[in-house]
C-alpha cells in the first residue's frame, strides 16, 4: 500500500445531483485485479456504487447517532474508491473529506467530484493526515480487511474522531461461507494454505489473497481493546433483515440464493443460528468515548 498523503486535484466538474458515472465505474472495475475481473463482480460494483438509497440510508444514520449540530457534520470516508460515498455525502450537505491509497482511483474519482465540496487525498487508512480529534464521523467500508497493519487503522480512525463522534464501520466476516472478493462460497476457518487450494479449485487466480488479512469481529474486537471505544453492533439487525427481503441485499447470487431458501421454508435455522452469534455481517457503529 502506498504511504503518500497529497491531495488529489479535480478534474472537470459532472452533474452534482447524479450517482457516479457509468464511464466512470467501469474503468473502476478495470483497475481491479485481473483475477477478480467477473461478470458477476462487475454487476455487484455497478450496483453498489450507484446505491443512493443505501449511501443515503448510511447518511441518515451517521445524522441521527450524532444528534443535533450547529453545523454541517465533518465525516472522513476511509478507502473512498471511486468517491460514491464521497460524492453523496457532499451532496447531503456534510462537509465530507476522504482517503484514497490508489492514485488511479483518487484521480478517477475527482473526475466527478463536485468541486470544492469534497476534499480527497491520496493516503492509507494507517496514516490518516489529520490532526486528533478532526471529524465528528468516519466511515469505511470493506477496508480494513486490505491494511497489514488493522490496529494501526482502527487507532487511527479512532484518533481523528472527537470524544462523541461516531465510526461507522463495516468489514467481512471471514466466519461465514462467502468470499466477497472472488464473489465465491467459501469454507470458513481454513488455513492460508488451503484457501489456496480451494481458490484454485474454483478455478480462479488465488494471487489476491496476499492482499487479504482476514477479518473476524472477535479479532477486531480484541485489537479495540485498549482504545477509548465502544463498538455498537448493527449486524444481526441487518441480516434479520436481509432474510425478510432480498431487495437489501447488495450481492445478486446470494440474494437469490436467499430468495429460494424462503421460498422452500427453510430460513429459520439461519435465522436461529444469527440469534445465537453464529454468524451475522459485521456492521459496527464505534462510539468515541467522550472521555478519551
Amino acid at each position: 500500500m502506498k504511504t503518500s498523503s497529497s491531495p488529489c486535484v479535480p478534474a472537470s466538474p459532472r452533474d452534482e445531483r447524479s450517482p457516479v458515472p457509468g464511464d466512470v465505474l467501469e474503468r473502476y472495475f478495470e483497475l481491479h485485479a485481473p483475477e477478480l475481473q467477473t461478470a458477476n463482480l462487475r454487476e455487484r460494483v455497478l450496483i453498489e456504487q450507484r446505491n443512493l438509497a443505501k449511501q443515503d440510508a448510511i447518511v441518515d444514520l451517521v445524522l441521527d447517532r450524532l444528534g443535533p449540530l450547529d453545523r454541517p457534520a465533518r465525516v472522513l470516508d476511509i478507502g473512498a474508491g471511486v468517491g460514491s460515498m464521497l460524492r453523496r455525502m457532499s451532496q447531503r450537505g456534510l462537509q465530507a473529506h476522504g482517503v484514497e491509497p490508489s492514485v488511479e482511483q483518487c484521480r478517477l474519482a475527482m473526475a466527478h467530484l463536485p468541486a470544492g465540496k469534497a476534499g480527497l487525498v491520496n493516503a492509507v487508512g494507517e496514516r490518516l493526515p489529520y490532526r486528533d480529534n478532526t471529524f465528528d464521523a468516519v466511515v469505511s467500508m470493506s477496508v480494513l480487511e486490505h491494511c497489514r497493519d488493522q490496529r494501526l487503522m482502527l487507532s487511527e480512525g479512532v484518533r481523528v474522531l472527537r470524544p462523541g463522534g461516531i465510526w461507522y464501520l463495516v468489514f467481512p466476516n471471514y466466519l461465514f461461507v462467502w468470499e466477497p472478493h472472488y464473489d465465491l462460497f467459501w469454507p470458513p476457518m481454513l488455513p492460508r494454505a488451503l484457501k489456496t487450494f480451494y481458490v484454485r479449485l474454483r478455478g480462479r487466480d488465488p494471487r489476491y489473497l496476499d492482499e487479504l488479512t482476514f477479518t473476524t469481529p472477535g479479532s477486531m474486537r480484541r485489537l479495540l481493546q485498549g482504545l477509548p471505544a465502544r463498538v455498537e453492533d448493527l449486524g444481526l439487525d441487518l441480516f434479520l433483515a436481509r432474510l425478510r427481503s432480498t431487495e437489501t441485499i447488495s450481492v445478486p447470487a446470494l440474494a437469490r440464493i436467499v430468495g429460494t431458501l424462503r421460498a422452500l421454508g427453510v430460513l429459520k435455522p439461519l435465522e436461529w443460528a444469527a440469534r445465537l452469534g453464529v454468524y451475522h455481517p459485521v456492521v459496527w457503529i464505534i462510539h468515541k468515548l467522550e472521555t478519551a
